[in-house]
């Protein structure tokens, strides 16, 4: 069976399986660690602009705060998940799309915050984009988990109106 660009279905699984295989996403954690993701990372602001959407950008972090003050996690038991990369990305994404993130009228669009179309987009990717990647390595490393320990929690992620070919929070 071919794709509309002529190049054949298997080509294009044989691509992806080859992104998922030399991804650094599928880290191995060690015995003492619970098998709960969370980086600082996670946290997404910049000049007060993350105040602009209704969601709490840094609730991640709270959540953590609080769960360690509670005494139920510690440090040393949490992974640290690994930024996505462009070919960890393109496993779901069309490279159009992951092209469109270059621009950041697109992305104020996605995240719903108009004035971030007017930052340069060096800003846009270090202070908003690259928390997202975080969030989606934590993500595919808690499927891993979750498949290995029976259980896993990403305390980031959740972005569930996100699709292969345009993003939404």
């Amino acid at each position: 069976m071919s794709k509309e660009d002529g190049s054949s279905v298997d080509d294009g699984r044989n691509q992806e399986g080859q992104r998922i295989s030399k991804s650094s996403l599928y880290a191995e954690i060690e015995p003492h660690q619970w098998p709960i993701i969370y980086g600082p990372e996670y946290n997404i602001g910049f000049m007060g602009l993350e105040k602009l959407h209704p969601f709490d950008a840094g609730k991640w972090g709270k959540v953590y705060q609080y769960l360690k003050e509670a005494g139920l996690l510690q440090e040393r038991s949490i992974v640290q998940p690994q930024e996505a990369s462009s070919d960890d990305l393109m496993v779901v994404h069309p490279k159009s799309y992951i092209s469109s993130l270059k621009w950041s009228m697109n992305v104020a669009k996605i995240t719903e915050v108009p004035p971030v179309a007017f930052l340069p987009n060096m800003i846009v990717q270090s202070r908003v984009l690259r928390p997202f990647r975080f969030h989606t390595g934590g993500t595919v490393l808690a499927g891993k988990l979750a498949m290995e320990r029976g259980w896993a929690i990403n305390i980031g992620g959740g972005f569930h109106h996100c699709s292969a070919d345009r993003g939404g929070i």
